[in-house]
Protein backbone atom coordinates (compact mmCIF):
# COMPACT_ATOMS: atom_id res chain seq x y z
CA UNK A 1 0.00 0.00 0.00
CA UNK A 2 2.92 2.45 0.82
CA UNK A 3 4.81 1.95 -2.25
CA UNK A 4 1.61 2.26 -4.40
CA UNK A 5 0.97 5.66 -2.53
CA UNK A 6 5.17 6.24 -2.90
CA UNK A 7 4.46 5.91 -6.79
CA UNK A 8 1.17 8.20 -6.77
CA UNK A 9 3.14 11.06 -5.15
CA UNK A 10 5.89 10.89 -7.07
CA UNK A 11 3.62 10.30 -10.64
CA UNK A 12 1.67 13.75 -9.15
CA UNK A 13 5.28 15.74 -8.49
CA UNK A 14 6.77 14.72 -12.12
CA UNK A 15 3.31 16.04 -13.58
CA UNK A 16 3.46 19.43 -11.55
CA UNK A 17 7.51 20.09 -11.90
CA UNK A 18 7.36 19.50 -15.77
CA UNK A 19 6.20 22.48 -17.16
CA UNK A 20 8.82 23.92 -14.99
CA UNK A 21 11.44 21.56 -15.80
CA UNK A 22 11.12 21.36 -19.71
CA UNK A 23 13.64 23.77 -21.66
CA UNK A 24 11.68 26.82 -23.17
CA UNK A 25 10.10 26.46 -26.65
CA UNK A 26 11.44 28.15 -29.54
CA UNK A 27 9.30 31.05 -29.74
CA UNK A 28 6.06 30.35 -33.15
CA UNK A 29 7.46 33.05 -35.16
CA UNK A 30 5.48 35.67 -36.80
CA UNK A 31 1.70 34.01 -37.55
CA UNK A 32 0.95 33.03 -40.87
CA UNK A 33 -2.41 35.05 -42.08
CA UNK A 34 -5.22 32.97 -44.08
CA UNK A 35 -7.68 36.15 -45.22
CA UNK A 36 -10.32 34.39 -46.62
CA UNK A 37 -12.66 36.93 -48.51
CA UNK A 38 -16.53 35.97 -49.68
CA UNK A 39 -18.84 37.93 -52.00
CA UNK A 40 -22.32 38.96 -51.85
CA UNK A 41 -22.36 37.66 -48.06
CA UNK A 42 -24.94 38.87 -46.04
CA UNK A 43 -23.56 39.15 -42.07
CA UNK A 44 -27.73 37.90 -41.16
CA UNK A 45 -27.87 34.64 -42.65
CA UNK A 46 -25.57 33.11 -41.13
CA UNK A 47 -25.98 31.09 -37.95
CA UNK A 48 -23.35 32.82 -35.88
CA UNK A 49 -25.42 36.33 -36.67
CA UNK A 50 -28.69 34.63 -35.81
CA UNK A 51 -30.05 33.01 -38.34
CA UNK A 52 -32.48 29.76 -38.51
CA UNK A 53 -31.93 28.23 -41.20
CA UNK A 54 -28.28 25.79 -41.44
CA UNK A 55 -26.63 27.57 -44.01
CA UNK A 56 -23.08 27.77 -42.38
CA UNK A 57 -22.03 25.59 -39.80
CA UNK A 58 -18.34 26.27 -41.12
CA UNK A 59 -18.80 30.02 -40.17
CA UNK A 60 -20.69 29.25 -36.98
CA UNK A 61 -18.01 26.80 -35.49
CA UNK A 62 -15.26 29.37 -36.64
CA UNK A 63 -17.13 32.26 -34.62
CA UNK A 64 -17.63 29.65 -31.21
CA UNK A 65 -13.84 29.63 -31.36
CA UNK A 66 -13.06 33.04 -32.32
CA UNK A 67 -14.20 36.44 -32.23
CA UNK A 68 -17.24 37.49 -34.47
CA UNK A 69 -17.83 41.61 -34.76
CA UNK A 70 -21.61 41.95 -34.66
CA UNK A 71 -21.33 45.32 -36.73
CA UNK A 72 -18.69 45.18 -39.38
CA UNK A 73 -19.12 47.54 -42.06
CA UNK A 74 -17.92 47.56 -46.01
CA UNK A 75 -16.50 50.47 -46.91
CA UNK A 76 -17.75 49.83 -50.70
CA UNK A 77 -20.75 48.21 -52.01
CA UNK A 78 -19.33 46.39 -54.71
CA UNK A 79 -16.26 43.21 -54.69
CA UNK A 80 -13.50 45.60 -56.24
CA UNK A 81 -13.75 49.05 -54.15
CA UNK A 82 -14.65 46.52 -51.28
CA UNK A 83 -11.27 44.64 -51.81
CA UNK A 84 -9.38 47.67 -52.23
CA UNK A 85 -10.30 48.98 -49.19
CA UNK A 86 -9.43 45.49 -47.52
CA UNK A 87 -6.45 45.30 -49.07
CA UNK A 88 -5.21 49.32 -48.54
CA UNK A 89 -6.82 50.32 -45.18
CA UNK A 90 -8.02 53.35 -47.22
CA UNK A 91 -11.24 54.70 -48.05
CA UNK A 92 -12.63 53.69 -51.94
CA UNK A 93 -12.58 57.75 -52.42
CA UNK A 94 -8.75 57.46 -51.70
CA UNK A 95 -7.79 54.16 -53.18
CA UNK A 96 -9.01 54.77 -56.43
CA UNK A 97 -11.02 52.09 -57.48
CA UNK A 98 -14.59 52.32 -57.36
CA UNK A 99 -15.93 52.18 -60.78
CA UNK A 100 -15.77 49.37 -63.14
CA UNK A 101 -12.40 49.83 -65.45
CA UNK A 102 -10.80 52.01 -62.91
CA UNK A 103 -7.60 50.07 -61.23
CA UNK A 104 -6.36 50.38 -57.57
CA UNK A 105 -4.12 53.60 -56.47
CA UNK A 106 -0.06 52.52 -56.49
CA UNK A 107 -0.63 52.78 -52.32
CA UNK A 108 0.70 50.07 -50.11
CA UNK A 109 -0.99 47.05 -49.51
CA UNK A 110 -1.11 43.80 -47.18
CA UNK A 111 0.97 41.59 -49.25
CA UNK A 112 2.86 44.52 -50.99
CA UNK A 113 4.34 45.53 -46.71
CA UNK A 114 4.09 41.70 -45.41
CA UNK A 115 6.95 40.82 -47.84
CA UNK A 116 8.58 43.10 -46.98
CA UNK A 117 9.17 41.57 -43.20
CA UNK A 118 9.75 38.27 -45.43
CA UNK A 119 6.12 36.62 -45.57
CA UNK A 120 5.58 35.05 -48.76
CA UNK A 121 2.04 35.68 -50.55
CA UNK A 122 -0.73 34.10 -52.80
CA UNK A 123 -4.25 34.56 -53.80
CA UNK A 124 -6.72 32.09 -54.72
CA UNK A 125 -9.52 33.97 -56.40
CA UNK A 126 -13.02 32.05 -57.80
CA UNK A 127 -14.38 33.35 -61.33
CA UNK A 128 -12.15 36.46 -61.94
CA UNK A 129 -13.87 39.02 -63.92
CA UNK A 130 -14.32 43.17 -65.01
CA UNK A 131 -16.25 43.17 -61.16
CA UNK A 132 -14.14 40.89 -59.51
CA UNK A 133 -10.39 40.67 -57.95
CA UNK A 134 -8.52 38.95 -60.24
CA UNK A 135 -9.93 40.79 -63.26
CA UNK A 136 -7.33 43.51 -63.86
CA UNK A 137 -7.47 46.05 -61.48
CA UNK A 138 -4.42 46.22 -59.56
CA UNK A 139 -5.49 44.09 -56.46
CA UNK A 140 -3.44 41.23 -57.14
CA UNK A 141 -0.11 43.18 -58.35
CA UNK A 142 1.57 42.48 -55.28
CA UNK A 143 1.31 38.87 -54.67
CA UNK A 144 3.86 36.01 -55.16
CA UNK A 145 1.48 33.20 -56.90
CA UNK A 146 -1.91 33.88 -57.97
CA UNK A 147 -4.62 31.06 -58.73
CA UNK A 148 -7.57 31.57 -60.73
CA UNK A 149 -11.01 29.44 -61.28
CA UNK A 150 -13.38 29.84 -63.96
CA UNK A 151 -16.10 28.78 -62.52
CA UNK A 152 -16.75 28.15 -59.10
CA UNK A 153 -17.49 24.61 -59.14
CA UNK A 154 -14.21 23.70 -60.66
CA UNK A 155 -12.47 25.40 -57.45
CA UNK A 156 -10.48 22.84 -55.02
CA UNK A 157 -8.08 24.09 -52.22
CA UNK A 158 -5.46 21.94 -52.78
CA UNK A 159 -3.32 24.25 -54.92
CA UNK A 160 -3.07 26.86 -52.10
CA UNK A 161 -2.93 24.49 -49.26
CA UNK A 162 0.05 23.02 -50.89
CA UNK A 163 2.02 25.86 -51.68
CA UNK A 164 1.78 27.27 -48.34
CA UNK A 165 2.71 23.59 -46.98
CA UNK A 166 5.98 24.00 -49.23
CA UNK A 167 6.86 27.90 -47.61
CA UNK A 168 9.62 27.88 -44.92
CA UNK A 169 9.13 31.66 -44.62
CA UNK A 170 5.54 33.06 -43.02
CA UNK A 171 3.04 33.14 -45.75
CA UNK A 172 -0.32 35.21 -46.01
CA UNK A 173 -3.09 33.66 -48.21
CA UNK A 174 -5.92 35.19 -49.97
CA UNK A 175 -8.89 33.28 -50.74
CA UNK A 176 -11.74 34.86 -52.39
CA UNK A 177 -15.12 32.46 -52.58
CA UNK A 178 -18.30 33.70 -55.09
CA UNK A 179 -20.72 30.94 -54.50
CA UNK A 180 -23.22 33.45 -52.67
CA UNK A 181 -22.66 35.76 -55.74
CA UNK A 182 -25.52 35.92 -58.40
CA UNK A 183 -27.24 33.71 -59.89
CA UNK A 184 -26.78 32.41 -56.22
CA UNK A 185 -26.99 29.16 -55.54
CA UNK A 186 -28.96 25.98 -57.18
CA UNK A 187 -31.22 25.24 -54.20
CA UNK A 188 -30.36 22.48 -52.43
CA UNK A 189 -30.41 22.01 -49.48
CA UNK A 190 -33.29 24.14 -48.82
CA UNK A 191 -34.85 23.46 -51.73
CA UNK A 192 -35.32 20.79 -54.91
CA UNK A 193 -37.12 23.39 -57.18
CA UNK A 194 -36.60 26.70 -58.45
CA UNK A 195 -39.69 29.38 -59.30
CA UNK A 196 -39.56 29.40 -63.02
CA UNK A 197 -39.65 32.85 -62.46
CA UNK A 198 -36.68 33.28 -60.50
CA UNK A 199 -34.77 31.29 -63.46
CA UNK A 200 -36.55 33.30 -66.05
CA UNK A 201 -35.13 36.60 -64.68
CA UNK A 202 -31.66 35.38 -64.35
CA UNK A 203 -31.69 33.57 -67.88
CA UNK A 204 -33.74 36.52 -68.99
CA UNK A 205 -32.79 39.50 -71.36
CA UNK A 206 -33.21 42.59 -68.24
CA UNK A 207 -31.33 45.33 -67.05
CA UNK A 208 -28.54 44.21 -64.44
CA UNK A 209 -28.28 43.92 -60.75
CA UNK A 210 -27.32 47.27 -60.51
CA UNK A 211 -29.33 49.80 -62.65
CA UNK A 212 -28.96 53.24 -61.29
CA UNK A 213 -32.14 54.93 -63.23
CA UNK A 214 -35.30 54.54 -61.32
CA UNK A 215 -37.18 51.27 -61.22
CA UNK A 216 -40.73 50.79 -61.95
CA UNK A 217 -43.33 50.32 -59.22
CA UNK A 218 -45.19 47.99 -61.53
CA UNK A 219 -44.81 45.22 -63.52
CA UNK A 220 -43.32 46.19 -67.45
CA UNK A 221 -43.47 44.04 -70.37
CA UNK A 222 -39.96 45.66 -71.35
CA UNK A 223 -38.41 45.49 -67.43
CA UNK A 224 -37.63 42.14 -66.24
CA UNK A 225 -36.24 43.75 -63.47
CA UNK A 226 -38.97 45.42 -62.28
CA UNK A 227 -41.19 42.68 -63.09
CA UNK A 228 -39.54 40.54 -60.99
CA UNK A 229 -39.01 42.88 -58.24
CA UNK A 230 -42.83 43.92 -57.62
CA UNK A 231 -43.69 40.08 -57.81
CA UNK A 232 -40.96 39.63 -55.08
CA UNK A 233 -42.83 41.71 -53.23
CA UNK A 234 -46.27 40.23 -52.85
CA UNK A 235 -45.86 36.93 -53.10
CA UNK A 236 -45.09 34.75 -50.57
CA UNK A 237 -44.10 31.79 -52.03
CA UNK A 238 -41.75 33.47 -54.71
CA UNK A 239 -39.85 35.37 -51.77
CA UNK A 240 -39.04 31.92 -49.78
CA UNK A 241 -37.97 30.32 -52.94
CA UNK A 242 -36.16 33.36 -53.29
CA UNK A 243 -34.51 33.80 -50.50
CA UNK A 244 -33.95 29.55 -50.12
CA UNK A 245 -31.80 29.99 -53.84
CA UNK A 246 -29.48 33.16 -52.38
CA UNK A 247 -29.18 30.99 -48.59
CA UNK A 248 -28.25 27.72 -51.23
CA UNK A 249 -25.30 29.88 -52.32
CA UNK A 250 -24.64 30.81 -48.90
CA UNK A 251 -24.31 27.33 -47.96
CA UNK A 252 -22.25 26.43 -50.56
CA UNK A 253 -19.63 29.14 -49.76
CA UNK A 254 -19.50 27.88 -45.76
CA UNK A 255 -18.57 24.24 -47.76
CA UNK A 256 -16.10 26.02 -49.73
CA UNK A 257 -14.75 27.13 -46.37
CA UNK A 258 -14.78 23.84 -44.76
CA UNK A 259 -12.86 22.98 -47.55
CA UNK A 260 -10.81 25.04 -47.18
CA UNK A 261 -10.07 24.77 -43.80
CA UNK A 262 -10.16 20.83 -43.85
CA UNK A 263 -7.07 20.95 -46.45
CA UNK A 264 -4.69 23.66 -44.34
CA UNK A 265 -5.52 21.48 -41.14
CA UNK A 266 -4.16 18.17 -42.72
CA UNK A 267 -1.10 20.21 -43.65
CA UNK A 268 -0.92 21.30 -39.76
CA UNK A 269 -0.87 24.68 -41.08
CA UNK A 270 -3.35 26.13 -38.82
CA UNK A 271 -1.07 26.38 -35.59
CA UNK A 272 0.47 29.36 -35.74
CA UNK A 273 -2.41 30.96 -38.16
CA UNK A 274 -4.54 33.96 -38.01
CA UNK A 275 -7.88 33.00 -39.75
CA UNK A 276 -9.85 35.69 -41.09
CA UNK A 277 -13.92 35.65 -42.57
CA UNK A 278 -15.11 38.95 -44.17
CA UNK A 279 -17.30 39.16 -46.76
CA UNK A 280 -17.23 42.49 -49.41
CA UNK A 281 -20.41 43.04 -49.22
CA UNK A 282 -23.56 41.63 -49.09
CA UNK A 283 -26.72 41.78 -50.77
CA UNK A 284 -30.03 43.52 -51.27
CA UNK A 285 -32.39 40.91 -52.81
CA UNK A 286 -35.04 43.38 -52.70
CA UNK A 287 -35.75 44.18 -49.41
CA UNK A 288 -35.19 48.22 -50.03
CA UNK A 289 -35.74 48.47 -53.94
CA UNK A 290 -32.65 46.75 -55.54
CA UNK A 291 -31.70 42.95 -56.13
CA UNK A 292 -28.11 43.66 -56.01
CA UNK A 293 -25.13 45.81 -54.05
CA UNK A 294 -23.97 48.39 -56.28
CA UNK A 295 -25.80 50.97 -56.40
CA UNK A 296 -27.14 50.21 -52.43
CA UNK A 297 -26.59 51.66 -49.08
CA UNK A 298 -29.12 49.05 -47.41
CA UNK A 299 -27.90 47.41 -44.12
CA UNK A 300 -28.31 44.14 -46.05
CA UNK A 301 -25.71 45.33 -48.07
CA UNK A 302 -23.33 47.51 -45.92
CA UNK A 303 -22.98 45.34 -42.79
CA UNK A 304 -20.79 42.26 -43.02
CA UNK A 305 -19.87 39.33 -41.14
CA UNK A 306 -16.32 39.30 -39.85
CA UNK A 307 -14.72 36.91 -38.03
CA UNK A 308 -11.23 36.22 -36.40
CA UNK A 309 -9.27 33.21 -35.22
CA UNK A 310 -5.93 34.13 -33.43
CA UNK A 311 -3.74 30.99 -32.90
CA UNK A 312 -3.75 29.53 -29.44
CA UNK A 313 -6.75 31.50 -28.34
CA UNK A 314 -9.58 30.49 -27.65
CA UNK A 315 -12.90 32.52 -28.18
CA UNK A 316 -16.73 32.62 -28.76
CA UNK A 317 -16.60 36.43 -27.91
CA UNK A 318 -18.82 39.17 -29.59
CA UNK A 319 -17.41 42.43 -30.07
CA UNK A 320 -20.23 45.10 -30.52
CA UNK A 321 -18.64 47.98 -31.62
CA UNK A 322 -18.26 49.63 -35.45
CA UNK A 323 -15.58 48.33 -37.33
CA UNK A 324 -15.24 48.50 -40.79
CA UNK A 325 -13.07 46.55 -43.69
CA UNK A 326 -10.11 49.45 -43.63
CA UNK A 327 -8.92 48.17 -40.16
CA UNK A 328 -7.71 44.88 -41.24
CA UNK A 329 -4.74 46.04 -42.69
CA UNK A 330 -3.61 48.05 -39.49
CA UNK A 331 -4.70 44.62 -37.46
CA UNK A 332 -2.84 42.20 -40.03
CA UNK A 333 -0.20 44.02 -39.92
CA UNK A 334 -0.08 44.56 -36.25
CA UNK A 335 -0.61 40.81 -35.48
CA UNK A 336 2.49 39.84 -37.79
CA UNK A 337 4.60 42.80 -35.66
CA UNK A 338 5.10 45.03 -39.41
CA UNK A 339 5.05 48.56 -39.65
CA UNK A 340 2.26 49.95 -41.26
CA UNK A 341 2.22 52.62 -43.75
CA UNK A 342 2.17 56.58 -42.91
CA UNK A 343 -1.73 56.86 -44.21
CA UNK A 344 -4.58 54.70 -43.19
CA UNK A 345 -8.42 55.27 -43.09
CA UNK A 346 -8.75 52.33 -40.66
CA UNK A 347 -6.61 51.73 -37.08
CA UNK A 348 -5.91 47.96 -35.54
CA UNK A 349 -8.51 45.84 -34.02
CA UNK A 350 -6.15 44.40 -31.84
CA UNK A 351 -6.88 46.46 -28.40
CA UNK A 352 -10.37 45.11 -29.05
CA UNK A 353 -9.02 41.26 -29.94
CA UNK A 354 -7.35 41.41 -26.26
CA UNK A 355 -9.93 42.39 -24.59
CA UNK A 356 -9.11 46.27 -24.36
CA UNK A 357 -11.44 49.66 -25.48
CA UNK A 358 -11.09 51.65 -28.44
CA UNK A 359 -12.60 54.94 -28.15
CA UNK A 360 -15.96 54.72 -30.78
CA UNK A 361 -15.84 55.29 -34.26
CA UNK A 362 -18.03 55.66 -36.89
CA UNK A 363 -17.90 53.37 -40.15
CA UNK A 364 -17.87 55.33 -43.82
CA UNK A 365 -19.10 53.39 -46.85
CA UNK A 366 -18.51 55.42 -49.87
CA UNK A 367 -19.83 54.64 -53.65
CA UNK A 368 -20.73 56.10 -56.93
CA UNK A 369 -23.61 56.48 -58.94
CA UNK A 370 -23.98 58.69 -62.43
CA UNK A 371 -23.26 56.87 -66.22
CA UNK A 372 -21.97 60.22 -68.16
CA UNK A 373 -20.54 61.88 -65.16
CA UNK A 374 -19.72 60.18 -61.57
CA UNK A 375 -20.90 61.41 -58.13
CA UNK A 376 -19.58 60.39 -54.67
CA UNK A 377 -21.80 59.37 -52.03
CA UNK A 378 -21.16 58.80 -48.47
CA UNK A 379 -22.96 56.63 -45.76
CA UNK A 380 -21.77 57.38 -41.88
CA UNK A 381 -22.96 54.63 -39.73
CA UNK A 382 -23.05 55.33 -35.97
CA UNK A 383 -24.46 52.92 -34.17
CA UNK A 384 -28.33 52.90 -35.34
CA UNK A 385 -27.98 56.25 -36.92
CA UNK A 386 -26.93 56.34 -40.58
CA UNK A 387 -26.44 59.80 -42.73
CA UNK A 388 -26.55 59.58 -46.24
CA UNK A 389 -24.80 62.50 -47.93
CA UNK A 390 -25.08 62.97 -51.76
CA UNK A 391 -24.27 66.04 -53.62
CA UNK A 392 -24.06 68.23 -50.18
CA UNK A 393 -27.62 67.03 -49.52
CA UNK A 394 -27.92 64.79 -46.36
CA UNK A 395 -30.25 62.48 -44.96
CA UNK A 396 -30.35 60.95 -41.57
CA UNK A 397 -32.34 57.85 -41.42
CA UNK A 398 -32.48 55.33 -37.89
CA UNK A 399 -32.34 51.72 -38.12
CA UNK A 400 -35.32 49.93 -36.63
CA UNK A 401 -35.82 46.27 -35.99
CA UNK A 402 -37.64 45.72 -38.85
CA UNK A 403 -35.54 47.65 -41.32
CA UNK A 404 -34.76 51.07 -42.08
CA UNK A 405 -36.93 54.36 -41.53
CA UNK A 406 -37.26 57.78 -42.33
CA UNK A 407 -36.82 59.81 -39.41
CA UNK A 408 -37.45 63.52 -39.04
CA UNK A 409 -34.35 65.23 -39.03
CA UNK A 410 -35.77 67.92 -37.17
CA UNK A 411 -35.78 66.55 -33.89
CA UNK A 412 -31.98 65.82 -33.96
CA UNK A 413 -30.47 68.92 -35.45
CA UNK A 414 -27.56 68.28 -33.09
CA UNK A 415 -26.53 64.69 -33.67
CA UNK A 416 -27.01 65.61 -37.38
CA UNK A 417 -24.62 68.57 -37.35
CA UNK A 418 -21.94 66.22 -35.57
CA UNK A 419 -22.57 63.60 -37.93
CA UNK A 420 -21.89 65.43 -40.77
CA UNK A 421 -18.68 67.23 -39.24
CA UNK A 422 -17.51 63.13 -38.90
CA UNK A 423 -18.57 62.23 -41.73
CA UNK A 424 -16.59 65.53 -43.24
CA UNK A 425 -13.24 64.55 -41.07
CA UNK A 426 -13.25 60.68 -42.59
CA UNK A 427 -14.41 61.36 -46.19
CA UNK A 428 -11.69 64.14 -46.31
CA UNK A 429 -9.33 63.83 -49.66
CA UNK A 430 -11.77 61.54 -51.30
CA UNK A 431 -12.60 62.35 -54.74
CA UNK A 432 -13.94 60.98 -57.65
CA UNK A 433 -13.34 60.99 -61.59
CA UNK A 434 -15.35 63.33 -63.09
CA UNK A 435 -16.23 61.35 -66.10
CA UNK A 436 -16.39 57.61 -65.78
CA UNK A 437 -13.74 54.97 -68.16
CA UNK A 438 -14.40 54.50 -70.97
CA UNK A 439 -16.26 50.72 -71.03
CA UNK A 440 -15.91 49.04 -74.41
CA UNK A 441 -19.28 47.29 -75.52
CA UNK A 442 -17.30 43.72 -74.63
CA UNK A 443 -17.12 44.51 -71.30
CA UNK A 444 -20.67 45.82 -71.00
CA UNK A 445 -21.60 42.51 -72.49
CA UNK A 446 -20.00 40.56 -70.30
CA UNK A 447 -21.03 42.68 -66.80
CA UNK A 448 -24.42 42.26 -67.97
CA UNK A 449 -23.84 38.54 -68.24
CA UNK A 450 -22.37 38.56 -64.46
CA UNK A 451 -24.90 40.81 -63.57
CA UNK A 452 -23.63 44.09 -63.20
CA UNK A 453 -24.80 46.55 -65.70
Amino acid sequence: MKAGLHLLTRALLIGLLAPLLACPSEPAGPPNILLVTFCSLRADRLGAYGYERETSPHFDALAADGVRFDSAYANGTWTNSAHGAILSGLYPGLHGLMHEGQSLAEVPTIPGVLKLYGYRVAADIQEPGPASIGGGHGLVRDFDEVWTTDWHKDWRPGPVADWAAGEESPYMALVHLREAHYPYGDGPPFTDTVDERITAWINGNKPGMNRTDKKKAAPSRHDGYATFLWELGRDDTLRQNFDAVYDSGVWEADRSLGRLLDAFESRELLDNTVIILVAGHGEELGHGGNLGHKVSFAREVTRVPLIMKLPGVSGGRVIADDVSQVDLLPTILELADAVPPASMSGRSLVPLLEGEPLAPRSALTQRVSGQETLVLENLLTEGHWRLVHVGGIPTLERLYPSGNMSRDLKGQPKRLEAMQATAAELAAGSSVDPEPPGISEQLKEELRRRGYW
